[in-house]
């Protein structure tokens, strides 16, 4: 009875992948349609306001729940303040360089160029170019940080303010990135759809890992080439100006901006551990504004790599000769990569161990710039192949290192889980 039930499964399995196979592309939902289409649809939280910096860690950080803030931005000066006017009036711009990328429908190859701030605002309307900087530090006084951040440790983990600055009509890439951010809306309107890491992880597609974005068009998605977009929910948020968005840790996310647009994101590592004793300490004098906070690096400084080969390049600089354990320690430093404060898994070092062995082309125990310059298609592409490896590493990493238990709100009530879950979730 046994076999005869196994075999029973093994055809209807077999008959399955046949059908599969068959199937008409036409008749797949979303088949060819802009993302979002090719599943369920679910609206993110909305709240009127940040919530308190602990009910925020509880609720939606360390939950890793997206969270819609109505009007929250209307509490910054930039947002009455930052018209083009007031840009091209102000004697910072004619000197001060932004970063401008090329190509409203990102697709990471169109290279990007120093502009003075007053020369993008006069050519932004009539060129296919938009900005994506670091928030310019003369303007860094008109915008307040998120009052959800400003203390308990959150404030402490600050990575990078960016801003992105266009005449609408930008599509970003289906992707995802290693750090909490909290996005707020200055003018304009933009769409986004996420979907939850890592539950959906083997069903998305990050054609460059190190790059962590799909080169699926979002304009049309071919079901065909990304088969796992029919099997994923998606869940939906749109900003209109004077908006906030939390988008965390790793989910992936598409974002499409509508007539002149300008928001600022706030980029965090995540907080493992909520410090409240913090919160009775924690004041800065005046308005809290960004000038008044620390960033661990700014968007100019994080690794921009496209591929494993160029983010190590970064990672070990040039002109230099790099050991086994000399990787290791300048990985475990490097804090857009590992989560500050979290322990060491046995699998980065195994995972260290095969990038090393991939990076040392002529096998002399050290990696150098010969190396580098000796790498061909076929040795890149076995470094793509590792950094799957690596992203699982660094998931077991954030799972081993989440505590024993954690405390989740749930309505107004507090219930204990597992941490291991909800870490996972992050």
């Amino acid at each position: 009875m046994v076999e005869s039930a196994t075999m029973l499964l093994f055809f209807s399995h077999m008959i399955s992948l046949a059908v599969q196979k068959d199937v008409d592309p036409s008749t797949l939902l979303g088949h060819l349609q802009p993302l979002g289409l090719q599943g369920p649809k679910h609206p993110v939280d909305e709240l009127t306001e940040f919530p308190d910096p602990e009910t925020f860690y509880r609720r939606y950080s360390r939950n890793a729940k997206p969270l819609l803030i109505k009007g929250a931005a209307k509490k910054s000066p930039a947002f009455s303040l930052w018209t083009d006017d007031y840009f091209l009036n102000r004697e910072e711009s004619p000197t001060v360089e932004v970063e401008v990328e090329f190509g409203k429908k990102e697709n990471r190859s169109g290279g990007t160029s120093a502009y003075t701030m007053r020369r993008f605002v006069e050519t932004y309307k009539t060129s296919d170019v938009y900005m994506v900087s670091s928030v310019p530090g003369y303007v860094r006084p008109d915008l307040l940080l998120p009052s959800c951040l400003h203390c308990g440790g959150f404030q402490k983990r600050l990575v990078a303010a960016v801003m992105w600055f266009s005449s609408g009509g930008t599509k970003s890439l289906l992707h995802n990135d290693n750090v909490d951010n909290i996005n707020c809306l200055f003018a304009g309107s933009k769409e986004l759809y996420f979907v939850e890491y890592p539950k959906y992880k083997k069903q998305v597609n990050l054609d460059n890992r190190m790059g962590s974005y799909s080169a699926v068009d979002v304009d049309r998605v071919n079901l065909t080439k990304y088969p796992g977009l029919q099997n994923v929910e998606f869940h939906y948020a749109r900003m209109e100006a004077g908006d906030c968005l939390y988008i965390p840790y790793k989910w992936y996310h598409q974002v499409r901006s509508y007539d002149r647009n300008i928001a600022v994101n706030v980029w965090w590592t995540p907080l493992l551990e909520f410090n409240t004793t913090d919160c009775k300490h924690s004041k800065v004098k005046g308005l809290p504004t960004f000038d008044k906070y620390n960033f661990l690096k700014e968007e100019d400084d994080l690794p921009e790599a496209n591929d494993m080969k160029e983010y190590f390049q970064n990672l070990l600089g040039k002109d230099t000769s790099t050991t086994l354990d000399q990787l290791i320690t300048k990985m475990q430093s490097d804090t857009s990569l590992i989560i500050p404060g979290l322990g060491w898994v046995a699998k980065l070092d195994e995972v260290a161990g095969k990038l090393f062995d991939v990076l040392d082309v002529d096998k002399d125990s050290f990696v150098t710039q010969e190396d580098f310059d000796s790498l061909d298609d076929v040795t890149v592409d076995r470094l793509s192949d590792v950094a799957t490896e690596l992203e699982e590493a660094l998931d077991e990493q954030l799972v081993a290192f989440g505590g024993d238990s954690v405390e989740t709100y749930e309505d107004n009530d507090v219930v204990t889980g597992k941490a291991g879950k909800a870490k996972e979730e992050l």
